[in-house]
């Protein structure tokens, strides 16, 4: 099983460990200052310590919780004389957790801390010049718009949370073509740690067109069974994703249907973004929607505005507001306001 070890969340340990693990993350990341001996292993490649704070508070119950991370991100292209042989990207990341249940109203999300694998796999990509590649370890599920755009630590996100999984182990078929591009995956199905308790699996694709296009379209499915909170929750789902760029805007969609635990759903997404060059601003307003057939179909319903702002090199601000429309049957509303600070030393 690749997750942490019990001791990691005993009390007499958990302070240790994580010193140790804090230490090696600096350790890892100090010599790529100037030592011509990490500058060789990473030719072709990028390393960097990358630290975040998140504070959000609950606008109904007043209540603010805070999230913490520290983690290594690692990107190192492999290459011979004549091509290229593959791709690894490494980052583990450390989290803190305080008082989040408040936020989110989540049974059992209490203070915690714990090593996450944002990503962490390797694509082997000298069988056709990139036609056919071969991706293994931990990577972000293809389907929709998480497929075509980075929201790795960021608040700004799109319909992962739909599916109750963003990323996972396995292997996948991947390739870019002229004139569009696939990957097909065979994952695990319980997110960051392999856990075989419940037999999960899960079985994910998109194919789209050429994403440096600027109209892009692509068509995903989802399925299998999914472990969360040791418990196996039934997805179904095939979608349909656009974006569209000019000049300095984003339009983007995304629409599915299928079933979350044989009950019936339809989900929607629509994100309008602004990218100002001059002031290093991006802005963005987003609309979800989602239908659920339990007896009778109900609606929920989000809109979310906000902004990243990057003043100076490699440290980003990020702000965002998000308003309940409407609400799915007993679940409570989740209108909250959310800050970030994000920092990158390379």
């Amino acid at each position: 099983m690749l997750c942490l070890n019990k001791t990691f969340f005993c009390p007499g340990r958990r302070v240790f460990i994580i010193a140790r693990l804090y230490t090696a993350l600096v350790l890892l990341w100090v010599p790529c200052s100037g030592y011509a001996g990490l500058d060789a292993v990473l030719d072709n490649g990028r390393v960097a310590l990358d630290g975040a704070i998140r504070g959000m508070e609950n606008l109904e119950s007043h209540e603010h919780g805070m999230i913490y991370y520290l983690g290594l991100d690692l990107h190192k292209v492999f290459s011979r004389s004549t091509s290229d042989i593959g791709t690894l990207i490494f980052q583990p990341y450390l989290v803190r957790r305080k008082n989040t249940h408040y936020i989110f109203s989540d049974v059992g999300q209490e203070d915690d801390q714990e090593l996450i694998w944002r990503v962490a796999n390797f694509n082997y990509t000298a069988l056709s010049n990139g036609g056919v590649n071969i991706r293994a370890g931990h990577f972000e599920l293809p389907f929709g718009l998480e497929q075509t755009m980075d929201s790795n630590g960021t608040l700004r996100q799109f319909t992962a949370s739909d599916r109750a999984i963003k990323s996972d182990w396995g292997v996948s078929v991947n390739g870019v073509l002229p004139s569009y591009e696939y990957e097909v995956a065979l994952s695990a199905g319980s997110g960051n740690t392999i856990d075989r308790s419940q037999s999960p699996y899960l079985f994910s694709g998109r194919i789209g067109s050429a994403s440096h296009q600027n109209y892009v379209v692509g068509g995903s499915w989802f399925y299998g069974d999914v472990l969360v909170e040791k418990t196996i929750t039934e997805r179904r789902k095939i979608g349909l994703d656009l974006a569209y760029y000019f000049r300095q805007w984003m339009w983007l969609a995304e629409i599915s249907i299928g079933e979350n635990d044989q009950q019936n759903t339809v989900s929607g997404f629509l994100e309008l973004s602004q990218q100002i060059p001059q002031e290093h601003l991006h802005l963005y307003m987003q609309l979800k929607h989602q239908q659920i057939k339990s007896e009778g179909w109900q609606s929920g319903g989000q809109f979310i505005t906000g902004l990243v702002w990057e003043p100076y090199k490699n440290f980003t601000v990020s702000g965002q507001l998000l308003y309940s429309i409407e609400e799915i049957e007993q679940q409570p509303r989740s209108n909250r306001l959310s800050v970030q600070l994000r920092y990158r030393f390379e």
